[in-house]
């Protein structure tokens, strides 16, 4: 890897944080088979330096599957990149089914950040410290009786923080979970019940607060005639804070339809939601619709409405009441084999009036695709986003444009070209442009070998902060063989 970086500020291109001017084992990936019944699939990448991932899959049908997951990387917060975070995850999960009626899982999570801490202002030391060096673990385990179409589950989740740098920062949470799904017996087979309840326990450093936490969930869905659904949905949340005697109650009920046609879906719903903290009373209305239609699989069409209010039953909180509300829309057309075409919109609305706030913005976006048999392949996506900010001191406006490209160039079958562009501008109020452009290619010779040359320019510029821009150019040159 060949880097050359003109000299600006570093931190403002996430893409580069994590390229390493050195030579590097970039990949090892096996997929294969021990015997006719034993599956496994491993991938390593960026073996030699700071970054690296690895990727593991083993699986028995029907019996067992065990997958690992590992990444390390940093992230980069000041222009000389001495002011850095690194960041290194581990996920390992199991699920075993010993007998046709018994399901059994496990998985387990740890996450650990250190790094340093910029001062603001520069050179002034802040309360917290200069450094961080935390560890966030956590794990499930469950086991699932299934009977018929029915089923019962019991689980246990644990939660552990420790921080080196503020021990009082500590914490550590439990819960018990169980959920049952079954058809309702008697009446009729159109009716499942999903039950769900939980009790755990939150504490914060030794001497710091605890919490327990109880919450129950009830979903019944019923189809009482051909493509109709219906569905209710209750759910009931008690935190009691044991050092305060505090107790918040969060109750929610949801009613939810739907009509499926073989030409398309159209569904509505209602929410109701009170969260009563002994000090505070509020309550949330939430109203949701939409459809979506297809046509012989060369028309998809989706359109989705979303409305969430508050009002503050006691008039005593901030924020009193507030409106929100969304619409989506999308639409993908094929009208010919390996063409397709699109578009979407969205529109977001945001009104709080007790502080004088108000959100709007609109996206519109447009998309297109075409596969050239045996050639190669186009791809070119546009979004424009407006976006206006209020409040009680003035405005803040955004205007923005994406532009993402791909053309990939299939040659006598062992050559492969491809070029593509991202571009983002942000304007109004704010005067940014970013942008990456890349050239690739790969020659495959001799059945088992590969070359490939890839060239990168990335280029930020803020034209408003002027010591905020950055420039690269990246150049990889690598090879492979194929076992």
């Amino acid at each position: 890897v060949f880097i050359d970086e003109t000299a600006g500020d570093r931190s403002v291109f996430q893409e580069t944080y994590n390229l390493y001017e050195k030579f590097t084992v970039s990949e090892f990936k096996l997929n294969g088979r021990i015997d006719p019944e034993k599956h496994f699939f491993l991938r390593l990448r960026d073996i030699t330096l700071d970054n690296r991932k690895v990727d593991f899959d083993f699986r028995v049908p029907g019996l067992l599957k065990i997958r690992a997951r590992y990444d390390q990387h940093r992230q980069v917060f000041d222009a000389d990149r001495i002011t850095v975070s690194r960041r290194k995850d581990a996920r390992v999960s199991v699920d075993a089914t010993p007998l046709k009626w018994l399901d059994l899982s496990g998985a387990y999570s740890v996450k650990n950040r250190t790094g340093e801490r910029s001062s603001y202002p520069a050179g002034v030391r802040s309360s917290i410290g200069d450094r961080y060096d935390n560890r966030f673990q956590s794990g499930r385990v469950e086991g699932r009786a299934k009977y018929g179409p029915g089923f019962l589950a019991v689980a246990y989740d644990f939660s552990r923080f420790s921080n080196d740098t503020a021990v009082d920062a500590d914490r550590r949470g439990n819960l018990v979970s169980a959920r049952a799904f079954f058809p309702t017996v008697y009446l009729t087979d159109k009716v499942t019940h999903s039950v769900r309840a939980a009790y755990g326990t939150h504490k914060i450093s030794n001497a710091g607060p605890k919490y327990s936490i109880m919450n129950f969930q009830y979903t019944g869905q019923g189809r009482p005639y051909g493509g109709a659904r219906l569905g209710y949905t209750f759910y009931a949340n008690r935190i009691d804070d044991e050092s305060t005697g505090l107790v918040t109650d969060n109750l929610r009920h949801s009613v939810d339809g739907a009509y499926t046609h073989p030409y398309g879906t159209v569904f509505a719903g209602y929410s109701y939601e009170i969260n009563d903290d002994d000090r505070n009373l509020t309550s949330y209305n939430v109203y949701r619709a939409g459809a979506s239609a297809r046509f012989k699989g060369a028309v998809r069409a989706r359109v989705r409405y979303t409305n969430r209010t508050k009002d503050d039953e006691e008039k005593r909180t901030l924020i009193r009441e507030f409106e929100a509300e969304s619409f989506r829309g999308d639409i993908t057309v094929m009208p010919i084999e390996g063409l397709t075409l699109g578009g979407r919109y969205f529109d977001r609305d945001r009104d709080l009036p007790d502080i004088g706030v108000r959100v709007e913005g609109k996206t519109l976006g447009a998309f297109a695709s075409f596969s050239f048999r045996d050639w190669g392949s186009l791809r070119a996506d546009y979004t424009y986003s407006k976006n206006e900010y209020d409040d009680r001191v003035g405005s803040f406006n955004t205007l923005n444009h994406t532009v993402t490209s791909r053309i990939q160039i299939d040659y006598a079958n062992n050559l492969t070209l491809a070029t593509g562009l991202a571009y983002i501008d942000i304007g109004d109020d704010l005067d940014i442009e970013k942008s990456t452009l890349f050239f690739e290619s790969r020659y495959d010779f001799f059945d088992r070998y590969y070359a490939e040359i890839k060239y990168d320019v990335y280029n930020f510029d803020d034209f408003v902060l002027v010591e905020r821009y950055y420039t690269a150019n990246v150049v990889w040159v690598g090879g492979g063989y194929r076992f």
